[in-house]
């Protein structure tokens, strides 16, 4: 059974924005990612090139982003929309 789909976004591309709610959860398979946010005296970025998870937090307790995700290299992403995320928990005892 498939739960997501392989994306490529072009260098430049928005994965996601600060302050908007997730749509669903994003897998770094192949490229480049920064991820950008603010602490309470400077702007902070992370450049990740390795396989990672990304805003499954944000999902499960449907808070918005605190970060946004810029590709800075083509990228290959795996997306899982919330809905199929969502109803495989409602289906596990996790779910209780």
């Amino acid at each position: 059974m498939s739960y997501g789909t392989l994306e490529e976004f072009p260098k430049g591309s928005v994965l996601f924005y600060r302050d908007h709610f997730p749509i669903g959860l994003y897998i770094l398979f192949e490229g480049a990612i920064d991820v950008n946010y603010m602490n309470a005296r400077k702007r902070r970025q992370i450049h990740i090139t390795e396989p990672v998870m990304l805003g499954l937090n944000y999902l499960l307790h449907t808070t918005p982003y605190n970060h946004s995700v810029e590709i800075t290299d083509s990228s290959k992403i795996i997306f899982i929309p919330k809905k199929k995320i969502i109803s495989e928990i409602q289906k596990t005892d996790l779910a209780e």
